[in-house]
């Protein structure tokens, strides 16, 4: 329409208004043309922030990348400038209804993954989808109650929580627990769980131990079990050795007709020396970095 009423040969407003109906006078000529040299209306320059700023957000939230409050308003501002949208601040009420348009809050970090982490997710995710599918093949030979799976579990001894209601402005916040040995790992706990959603007995426990044996006096004043299998180290965490006790007090006595098992790549399960004399037993294992996606024990 600009360009149409725009030439050369000026036009009169009575062809233009037949040409086009819904124009109601000439001023809308003028200010459509001034739009179109300032690059488009404000709202639309304003719009045109926000899809930028949320691109952005989204291009460093899916590299794992900490953004900030500052972080918006930066991208907001180089936007705007960009687009010769000199009025705009990225202000207070800007930044909190772009959050709240997006759904975006603070969090708190509860994983941090390196770089090359980062880069491999599709790897990761490649190989999860592999290893179900050639999985599932293997497993339509055997019957739910054969296909078993297991996973290690650290348990904290004094469980905190990570988040508290505190003062404003607080340049350090502080949380109380009884040891801080305690608030870290305490022990092991080792479950078998079948296909068919069965968790097996006995429950393989390791407790944490300084002396990576269990005291004379611990054990008079220990509650026994017959449905858990006690044991010990002085990390609280497995080692080759007791993973083979694992083998022979907890999963030989589960062992079917034919039996299939399931297992993280943790380096002293996967060793076939661990598995070896057992009759009509097959066991996989799960891709590193795949078992918060596909291992049931996980998911």
């Amino acid at each position: 329409m600009v360009a149409y009423s725009s030439r050369k040969r000026k036009r009169k407003w009575r062809i233009v208004k037949h040409r086009f109906q819904r124009v109601p006078n000439p001023q809308c000529i003028a200010r459509f043309r001034k739009y179109i040299e300032a690059g488009g209306t404000k709202q639309q320059k304003v719009d045109n922030v926000d899809i930028y700023v949320y691109d952005q957000f989204e291009h460093a939230r899916h590299n794992f990348l900490s953004v900030h409050d500052i972080d918006l308003r930066r991208w907001g501002l180089k936007k705007a400038r960009e687009l010769n949208l000199n009025d705009f601040e990225a202000s207070e009420g800007w930044l909190w209804n772009f959050k709240y348009r997006h759904g975006i809050c603070s969090r708190k970090i509860t994983k941090l993954v390196t770089k090359k982490v980062v880069e491999s997710q599709e790897e990761i995710y490649q190989s999860a989808k592999n290893f179900v599918l050639e999985t599932n093949k293997i497993i339509e030979g055997y019957s739910p109650n054969q296909v078993l799976n297991t996973d290690q579990i650290g348990v904290e001894l004094e469980v905190h929580g990570g988040r508290t209601l505190t003062h404003s402005g607080e340049k350090s916040t502080w949380g109380s627990v009884r040891s801080l040995g305690a608030a870290t790992h305490a022990y092991t706990i080792q479950p078998i769980i079948t296909m068919d959603g069965c968790v097996l007995n006995p429950l393989y426990m390791c407790l944490k131990e300084v002396s990576g044996r269990i005291g004379d006096n611990v054990k008079k004043n220990l509650f026994h079990a017959k449905n858990i299998v006690l044991t010990c180290s002085k990390s609280g965490k497995l080692t080759s050795s007791l993973v083979t006790y694992w083998v022979n007090q907890c999963l030989i006595p589960n062992l079917q007709s034919r039996t299939l098992l399931l297992v993280d790549s943790l380096p002293h399960q996967v060793h076939p020396e661990v598995y070896k004399g057992l009759k009509h037993f097959e066991y996989r294992v799960i891709p590193p970095k795949t078992t918060p996606i596909i291992q049931p024990l996980d998911v």
